[in-house]
């Protein structure tokens, strides 16, 4: 008998021993015993799916990661929230400034690289437009210390 059923009879019952009940009764608890296993077993089934869907996730995800890792280009994955979705290390080389994935910190780095660029309202045009879908432009971003970056954008497919 499953042993939270077998639990439960006792606190009931006060006792183990069940033969003494009615027959009706002791076939209902064969059928609820029946049915604490069955739950048991898809419960097993279930948690034996996730964790090896976890573990196939987090092997995607350390592929993903080593992949953009080994591009040669600055890379910031901002989700629709304008939460940091992913950074590459060439990134936070470049622009060394606590970027935490998960966070809203596409508008912190804005206004943090905002002084530093040789024209400033080009990248308030290209934010103010972000979301538009019409956007196919490349922004060309320069900086006083001769750095130009190409900001690619596109939107995230759902």
């Amino acid at each position: 008998m499953h042993f939270l059923l077998n639990r439960q009879i006792h606190k009931v019952f006060g006792t183990d021993n069940i033969q003494s009940l009615d027959p009706r009764l002791l076939k209902f608890i064969e059928l609820v015993d029946s049915a604490y296993v069955n739950a048991d077993e898809d419960r097993q089934l279930v948690e034996h799916s996730l964790d090896a869907s976890s573990r196939e996730l987090e092997s995607n995800n350390a592929l993903i990661r080593s992949v953009v890792d080994s591009i040669d280009d600055c890379v910031m994955v901002i989700g629709n929230d304008q939460n940091v979705v992913l950074v590459n290390d060439n990134l936070l080389k470049i622009w060394p400034l606590n970027i935490r994935v998960g966070k809203k910190a596409f508008v912190a780095l804005l206004i943090n690289i905002q002084n530093d660029l040789k024209s400033p309202t080009t990248l308030i045009d290209m934010v103010e437009h972000l979301d538009s879908a019409t956007n196919k432009k490349t922004p060309r971003i320069e900086f006083n210390d001769g750095r130009v970056f190409d900001l690619i954008i596109k939107q995230q497919v759902t």
